[in-house]
């Protein structure tokens, strides 16, 4: 005896708890993928992009003695416009008032001397071996357009390292704020 011939089973489509369960997935490893790319990104690059403290030595208070009046009056002679805003920052082992402009153009004035400071390649390369004394300076050039990787103001001054990391600094000429990467930050 024969058996009666056995109907073909045709292939369904997949659940919905299957496409639910799936699309879950991708869309987990998304966000996921996102979240840590987002906390990855907020770490500071290296140890080598924090600019260093000049000399490390302290800061005499009692040399700061340009008042805050009298620096905008000086970065002022000149310039035209209207001082927006005054700040006292270290620059290597002084400090120094920046004075923004509108238009967002800044001078520096020195907080003891009450002299205008510029910041020039010679200094751009002091300033910028301050984070990295062992290491020898390769050349400095200006620059007038951001290269990859930097976001700082423009002009700077781009001081290249001879150092196994391949080191490069950007010192901003308006501010001098430096910003640093190694080859692998790259």
């Amino acid at each position: 005896m024969t058996s009666p011939p056995t109907a073909r089973r045709r292939p369904t489509l997949p659940s919905v708890r299957w496409w639910h369960k799936w699309i879950g997935i991708a869309i987990g490893v998304l966000l996921f993928t996102w979240t840590a790319s987002g906390i990855i990104m907020m770490v500071p690059p290296s140890s080598v992009a924090r600019a260093g403290p000049g000399t490390g030595a302290a800061i005499d208070w009692l040399t700061v003695t340009v008042s805050p009046a009298r620096a905008t009056e000086v970065a002022s002679a000149g310039m035209g416009g209207t001082a927006r805003r005054v700040d006292l920052q270290r620059l290597r082992d002084g400090m120094v008032y920046a004075v923004r402009f509108d238009g967002g153009r800044t001078v520096l004035v020195d907080a003891s001397r009450g002299e205008t400071v510029r910041i020039t390649a010679d200094l751009a390369s002091v300033i910028a071996k301050d984070g990295l004394p062992e290491a020898v300076v390769r050349r400095v050039d200006r620059i007038d357009r951001a290269p990859a990787g930097y976001w700082g103001t423009l002009p700077a001054f781009r001081v290249e390292f001879d150092d196994p990391r391949h080191t490069v600094a950007y010192v901003a000429e308006a501010t001098g704020e430096v910003s640093k990467t190694a080859w692998r930050d790259r």
